[in-house]
């Protein structure tokens, strides 16, 4: 871990903060294995605190954290390294106190439609052409493609799409840092090939909303650069999304997106695929040796990149946080939260594998 830290330092002393985005600067950072976390070249026992791989406020300051057990030993480093500054980015955006958070509570209901899926699949094809096309008018038509999509998703999903706005801006703006970030330790065609190259790919990675949202808003960036120059001088501090800024450049005019059956097809087989996982992720604790513990609770932490709700329950695969009157208790996944219909963030009853 140590060496892996010191190799991440050189590479991290070798970028341009000011360059990726104005005002950015470096952040301490951590790595951690469950047993040991490793920052400021010093090895100290690992706890609670250490979650995920996100930004955490520690001993008044905010670090980005990484669990090195979710990446295989032979990870490339200046990928790591790119990582490492998206959770960086994080940090930055907490203490400018950022406020375009996405309502984690609105995505856990986030509907499967097999209509919406194809559409965004289009949409995102359209918006990666419109980021490749040197051509300033092919851009446009593109990006006009782009916006028709998004128009017909808005009418089908109702506020969900509101989900969609807010994690283009909060996730899709630090992808945007981490993609700049590589380009400078290595290429822009390797950066490219690293976050772009998977986009034309239907599988069932697509159904996971909060993740699909990184790359659009990575692109809407890379695009608004083209755009306006200076758009993210006042960007943290505005409520406008990255979505809306770009949509000010255009008079849209809607254009017939065709649907492809074979695509169609594709996502109908995903969906009802994904519909089964869902239901043997609960199985695999409510049909099992279980522990059921009732009480009254408040929700304080979860990781909404890998819950799944149905109803009132909710499947954390790794962990979830709550507090009774002054204690906050962790418990590491899976484990099931039941939460109370009328108030998401009280728990009645958790259950834990056993």
């Amino acid at each position: 871990m140590e060496k892996k830290y010191l190799a991440l330092e050189k590479r991290l002393d070798k970028l341009n903060f000011k360059a990726l985005w104005p005002g950015f600067k470096r952040f301490n950072f951590a790595l951690y294995d469950g047993k040991d976390v490793y920052l400021n070249k010093e090895t100290k026992p690992w706890d609670h605190r250490f979650l995920g791989c996100t930004a955490i406020k520690y001993n008044d300051e905010f670090i980005a954290i990484w669990d090195l057990r979710l990446i295989p030993q032979d990870y490339d480093l200046d990928i790591l390294c790119a990582n490492i500054v998206h959770e960086m980015f994080h940090c930055f955006q907490l203490e400018k106190k950022e406020t375009k958070y996405p309502n984690e509570i609105l995505g856990l209901d986030y509907p499967l439609l097999v209509e919406n899926q194809v559409l965004r699949y289009e949409e995102v094809q359209y918006l990666n052409r419109a980021f490749l096309e040197e051509d300033e008018k092919l851009m446009r038509r593109n990006l006009n493609h782009f916006m028709s999509c998004r128009l017909k998703r808005e009418k089908i999903l109702g506020n969900y799409i509101e989900y969609e706005y807010g994690l283009e801006s909060f996730e899709g703006i630090p992808r945007y840092v981490e993609y700049k970030a590589l380009a400078q330790l290595t290429s822009e065609e390797y950066s490219q090939s690293t976050y772009l190259n998977h986009l034309e790919e239907i599988n069932s990675k697509l159904l996971i909303v909060r993740h699909n949202c990184f790359a659009p808003g990575m692109l809407i960036a890379c695009i608004l650069d083209r755009l306006k120059e200076g758009w993210k001088d006042n960007f943290i501090d505005q409520k406008k999304y990255s979505f809306e800024i770009l949509k000010e450049f255009f008079n849209i005019e809607e254009v017939e997106i065709k649907t492809d059956e074979k695509i169609k097809s594709q996502f109908e087989t995903l969906i009802d695929k994904r519909k089964e996982e869902i239901k043997e992720l609960f199985d695999s604790v409510l049909k099992h040796d279980h522990q059921k513990i009732k009480g009254n609770y408040q929700l304080t932490g979860f990781d909404p990149m890998n819950a799944v709700k149905v109803g009132n329950q909710v499947y954390h695969q790794y962990f979830l946080k709550i507090k009774e009157d002054d204690n906050e208790i962790t418990y590491e996944g899976p484990i099931i939260s039941v939460h109370s219909p009328e108030q998401f963030f009280s728990i009645e009853e958790v259950n834990i594998l056993s």
